[in-house]
Parts: C-alpha cells; structure tokens; sequence
C-alpha cells in the first residue's frame, strides 16, 4: 500500500511539473465560444485521466499478489476497483477529446 502511495505521489508530481512546462496555447474567443476549454483546465484533464491509469495499475498489482496468496475474493474486489478507475480514465480522456481538441 505504501509503494502504491508513493507511486501515485511521483506521477502527481511528474505530472504537474510536465504541465507546468509546457506552453498554454492561447483559445481565440471564437474557439472558446464554440466549446473549447481553457489550456488549464485541459491539463488537469489530461493529469486526472494519467494518475486514474496509474491507481488502476497499481490495484491490479496489489490483486496479483492478493491472488496468488490465495485471497481470491479480496483479489477480485481490487480487480473491480481497477476497472472503475480504468473506466474513469477513459471518461476524462473523452471529455479531453470532446473539449480540449480544436
């Protein structure tokens, strides 16, 4: 559990710094008008979506171990976990694709 902390700690922080250097484009008023979001708020999109996949990853890693110890039942609970994270990270994606591509 500590090292999936700290590894969704390391990703935020990656994250932010990657977003932080990168140049905002500047959205003409037409562009916004037609329903195109803020660089910003795209990037925290595009960061909820990273760190969503990352979670997933890691509740799957924790069910491997869970199953071969033979917790099949708490194996499977952190299985479904992952897939509702997995399937969040594809909903953020959406919305970045739907709002955030001209």
């Amino acid at each position: 559990m500590k090292l999936l902390l700290s590894l969704i700690c390391a990703l935020m922080v990656s994250g932010l710094a990657w977003a932080d250097s990168q140049e905002p484009k500047l959205i003409s008023g037409e562009q916004q008008s037609i329903g195109l979001w803020k660089a910003e708020d795209c990037r925290k999109l595009s960061a909820g979506s990273g760190l969503s996949l990352a979670v997933s990853q890691g509740l799957l890693e924790e069910s491997k171990v869970l199953n071969e110890d033979g917790k099949k039942r708490e194996a499977g609970k952190k299985i479904q976990a992952a897939l509702e994270f997995s399937q969040l990270a594809t909903n953020l994606a959406a919305n970045f694709r739907a709002y955030c591509k001209p």
